[in-house]
């Protein structure tokens, strides 16, 4: 994956949010390596250009020991901030704005994201949606910051789409109750409900919180209102990030489509919430240990 190149565009894979992408399929776009518009000696040119970037934009030391491993695969060691570098994992649910987040701390912070063709910052530590393994160490020198979203928002936004044929039937022409007490299993976890998967993650979340230093939450609520209030907590606890006068902020941002310049996330249509669905999610949550510490009222 490069940059597009000054003058030329894209000789690899483009997507949509300006990248030439590796191959990923949710990345492919138009086929820019062969470009009738371009005279040969300048697509050379910026085809040598794009090869340079793209081997300075992995960790070569990374690549040589684990560049054939996806998240899945690989387990990062507690001492491999020590040996490759120290990265800013982003974690949280689906829905609650990760993937902003991401772009604000590739804006913002010189800890490097990519780390080899198949693995980026917010794949160290396995699927960036999942719980946080147990052996994240409070002596590595990484950071995991976790998105939280408020329940009522997520659980809409999870019953249109999850990403997850698990959870994608529940949605199917169900109504929200229904879908909030639907019984189902997700990466080899049985849950309840949706609700539950939320509290656990969160759960688990907040107490590596509270254990680690280097395990630091943020809500996407006051991310919205003020986003720069995490970067100044990553700077204060030694990573690169830019804060205050040299903040970058990202207005908008879409899951497809990348950063863009205008106001932030349209709030989705009003979802007009029936005395039985609303009973359902307020009696489904967790207020002692999750929403209470989170600062969440319904």
């Amino acid at each position: 994956g490069t940059r597009t190149v000054r003058g030329v565009g894209c000789v690899h894979w483009c997507s949509h949010a300006g990248y030439c992408g590796d191959g990923d399929s949710y990345r492919r776009g138009l086929d820019c390596r062969h470009r009738a518009d371009v005279d040969p000696e300048t697509l050379a040119r910026a085809t040598k250009e794009a090869e340079a970037q793209r081997s300075a934009r992995y960790d070569a030391t990374f690549v040589r020991h684990h560049g054939a491993k996806t998240f899945e695969q690989y387990k990062r060691g507690a001492d491999h901030g020590e040996l490759y570098g120290a990265a800013i994992s982003i974690r949280g649910e689906r829905h609650c704005g990760t993937g902003w987040v991401r772009v604000m701390t590739n804006e913002n912070c010189r800890e490097r994201h990519y780390w080899s063709p198949k693995l980026d910052a917010d794949g160290l530590y396995g699927w960036k949606h999942d719980f946080l393994p147990e052996s994240f160490a409070a002596a590595s020198r990484d950071a995991v910051v976790v998105v939280f979203r408020c329940a009522a928002p997520w659980a809409v936004k999870m019953r249109k789409t999850a990403y997850s044929g698990a959870i994608d039937r529940l949605g199917r022409g169900a109504g929200l109750q229904a879908f909030l007490s639907t019984r189902f299993v997700e990466r080899g976890v049985a849950y309840a409900h949706v609700l539950e998967l939320r509290t656990r993650k969160y759960a688990q979340y907040l107490r590596f919180g509270r254990s680690h230093r280097n395990v630091l939450g943020a809500r996407y609520e006051d991310l919205t209102q003020d986003p720069e209030f995490l970067f100044r907590r990553l700077k204060a606890l030694g990573y690169a990030c830019n804060a205050r006068d040299d903040f970058q902020r990202v207005k908008a941002y879409a899951k497809f489509g990348g950063a863009g310049s205008g106001a932030h996330f349209k709030p989705p249509a009003n979802h007009s919430w029936s005395v039985a669905d609303w009973a359902t999610l307020v009696d489904r949550l967790d207020y002692e240990n999750v929403e209470g510490a989170l600062g969440y009222a319904y």
